[in-house]
């Protein structure tokens, strides 16, 4: 019981990462494409 624990905790910790990287490159994205109109 207690393994299934653990390994549902690093999944979920996984997919929380995944999301964070996801939202980063949007905002990433976003900040190079303000840079590029402004110059």
């Amino acid at each position: 019981m207690e393994q299934s624990y653990i390994t549902e905790k690093k999944a979920n910790i996984k997919r929380f990462f995944n999301n964070t990287n996801y939202f980063l490159l949007k905002i990433n994205f976003f900040y190079v494409e303000l840079i590029f109109q402004l110059n």
